[in-house]
């Protein structure tokens, strides 16, 4: 945040209004508030610190004891802070609450404490509204700046006597701090991310520990090289009986080949020995076929001799039948 301008009017020791205008100086620089006790040191930081939060920088003031005491009493305190935060400008204004005089009257008036928040458009002229209630522009400043009141007084103004504060804030307080003001929330997720991701490979790692263990309990070695002897071992022993598989498989296979050679030629005896068979019963009906030629031979002679037999019969009975006659 840089400051531009400071309004305050009846706040403080200041009875009228009175203007710092920080963008006299020279960009860059340095500057120093300077004076006497009761000069008005503190006020600016007050006003500063109750434009932005509606407390005082301190934090052990109200806003509504800030008030000058000098002020006329028709004259209503505020406070109205211009600052920039990058290439935005903002205006902040507020208005405690407090008593001042009626338009009309003797009497007082209470004033309820307001605040409005502004934003400069890029034209350089237009303040667009941002906030118009006490809470939503506190809201607003913290989300703004990144920082909460008290760790504003501690960082940012660290007026008299405060910076105790800072030094006697315990760890965590001093650690938020210091991430807002060297916005490391980035590396703290980091650094966060990192934690966990250390944790994890280190839970990991011991459940990888004791996976090991256990396997090497359940394998009987006492440590990785027993096992990887027993590993070189076992594979020398693998190679052998992989050879000795071969051979097995080779054997197996030219048996196979000589048993089916073997039926083949058990198949081709059992060919001959039908072939035999049917020789045999072939020259046996051969042999009865040359009887039975021979028996037909002998009939077919037969036959012709039958019809020459049967002549002569017949005329052996003519002839005996002739000689009978004669004798008669």
């Amino acid at each position: 945040m840089k400051p531009l301008k400071l309004n305050l009017q009846a706040f403080g020791p200041f009875a009228g209004r009175e203007t710092v205008d920080f963008t006299l100086l020279p960009p860059g620089c340095l500057f120093l508030i300077a004076g006497p006790t009761g000069a008005g040191k503190t006020s600016i930081l007050d006003g500063i610190t109750y434009a932005l939060y509606g407390d005082t920088s301190g934090g052990e003031r109200s806003a509504r004891e800030m008030r000058s005491h000098h002020a006329d009493a028709s004259v209503q305190t505020e406070v109205e802070f211009e600052f920039a935060l990058g290439q935005r400008h903002y205006r902040v204004r507020r208005v405690p609450e407090q008593e001042r005089a009626a338009l009309r009257g003797d009497k007082l008036v209470k004033v309820l404490a307001r605040a409005e928040l502004y934003r400069l458009e890029a034209d350089g002229e237009t303040w667009t509204p941002l906030a118009q209630k006490t809470t939503e522009v506190g809201a607003l400043v913290e989300e703004l700046l990144g920082f909460k009141a008290e760790q504003f007084r501690q960082v940012v103004v660290l007026p008299q006597g405060q910076f105790r504060k800072l030094l006697a804030a315990s760890s965590a307080e001093r650690e938020k701090i210091l991430e807002t003001l060297f916005a490391t929330a980035t590396y703290k997720r980091l650094q966060d991310a990192l934690k966990a991701d250390a944790a994890a490979l280190r839970e990991r790692g011991e459940k990888a520990a004791l996976q090991r263990r256990t396997l090497l309990d359940q394998a009987g070695a006492d440590a990785p090289e027993a096992l990887l002897a027993r590993r070189d071992a076992l594979q020398a022993e693998l190679a052998v009986l992989t050879g000795a598989e071969t051979q097995a498989r080779a054997d197996d296979t030219a048996a196979r080949t000589a048993l089916q050679q073997g039926q083949a030629a058990q198949a081709q005896f059992a060919e001959a020995d039908a072939a035999k068979t049917a020789l045999r019963a072939l020259e046996t009906g051969l042999a009865e076929l040359d009887t039975q030629r021979q028996r037909l031979a002998q009939a077919r002679r037969a036959a012709l001799v039958v019809p020459a037999d049967s002549a002569f019969a017949a005329a052996r009975r003519s002839a005996d039948e002739v000689v009978q006659f004669g004798a008669d």
